[in-house]
């Protein structure tokens, strides 16, 4: 199949320009061939944390109940840092959240 696209500015386009990769928008195959992309990032972290995949968003996981743990967890962190390094597959910074809920234990 030939794809082409063109560039439109205010009123004026430019020339059009073949396409020689990608998906097309609304194909069937763009999360099946996402979820084979990201198929190898359970590997990666879960080892130290657990890892919870939903589409185009991951979560890890991990119970910290000491220092020992929080580097753990910042273990599962840089791992999963390196793989979007690798595969150039930047996480969207803005939308990362953290939540943290600590019991206090009773003496």
């Amino acid at each position: 199949m030939h794809k082409s696209q063109r560039v439109k500015i205010n009123n004026e386009f430019s020339a059009w320009h073949s396409v020689i990769s990608g998906i097309p928008q609304g194909s069937v195959l763009r999360p099946l061939l996402f979820v084979i992309f990201i198929n190898d990032l359970r590997d990666k972290c879960s080892d130290f944390a657990e890892i919870f995949l939903f589409a185009d968003d991951a979560t890890l996981f991990k119970h910290v109940r000491s220092a020992e743990y929080s580097a753990v967890l910042q273990k599962s962190c840089d791992r999963l840092f390196q793989w979007s390094n690798q595969w150039l597959l930047k996480f969207n910074v803005d939308k990362c959240k953290v939540f943290v809920y600590r019991v206090k234990e009773h003496n």
